[in-house]
Order: C-alpha cells, then sequence, then structure tokens
C-alpha cells in the first residue's frame, strides 16, 4: 500500500492507513526521492545481503537518481526520468530472476525513451 505523505486534503482512507502506519505490526519504507511511503513491506532483515531490493539494498544503477514509484496496478517499483517516463527499478531484477526465472523478462516492457539504456555513471 503506497501513502503519499505530502498530500494537502487526504481523503478518509489516506487518514486511516496514516494512523495505521504507526502499527507495530506493519513495516513502512520511504521511497527514494520521493514523498510517498509503502506500508506492510517486508522488513530489511529479509533482504539478503548479497541481493539488491528496491527498498534495502539498492545498487548504484544509472537511474538511482531518479524518483521511485510503486505501481499497485503492474506490483512493481519504476524510476520516473526527467522526461516523466517510467522505467522499471533494475534493483527487482535479482529477486525477479530468484522468484520467477521463467516469466520475469515481460515486468521489463515499458514505454521506453532510451534513459533506461543511456545514462552512464559519472565517477
Amino acid at each position: 500500500m503506497c501513502y503519499d505523505t505530502a498530500m494537502k486534503h487526504p481523503t478518509k482512507l489516506e487518514k486511516n492507513w496514516a494512523k495505521k502506519m504507526n502499527s507495530s505490526t506493519d513495516t513502512v519504507w520511504q521511497i527514494e526521492h520521493s514523498n510517498s511511503v509503502l506500508v506492510k513491506t517486508h522488513s530489511p532483515d529479509k533482504c539478503g545481503s548479497d541481493q539488491a531490493c528496491v527498498l534495502h539494498n539498492m545498487t548504484d544503477h544509472s537511474m538511482r537518481s531518479f524518483p521511485q514509484l510503486w505501481r499497485s496496478d503492474r506490483g512493481i517499483m519504476e524510476r520516473i526520468c526527467s522526461h516523466g517516463i517510467g522505467h522499471p527499478d533494475p534493483d527487482q531484477v535479482p529477486f525477479w530472476e530468484a522468484t520467477r526465472p521463467n516469466d520475469w523478462k515481460w515486468e521489463m516492457v515499458h514505454g521506453c525513451d532510451g534513459c533506461c539504456s543511456t545514462l552512464r555513471k559519472v565517477a
């Protein structure tokens, strides 16, 4: 569940989410470069120390400075480039490979403008 912490006029449902965010049973995580938080995520101890994670163990990939956006309709994390295009976060790939080895590649399909393939990390 995603909740935008910068909303000026939250709905009743969003107010209820905000109350639940403080529950000791819920794990809440801030999305990178965003005002949004995800509620009921897996805890950091569930991530393997050697596996990338879009929340807890991000790599230094070329889109790391782009804001993250949780796509609840697809169940994936995207990075939004300066042109407004959503690119699948590359830190999801190791999880997909481990949990869905035969059908994860279609998750990478998106309306690409080239930002995810042409950016190079500047040292």
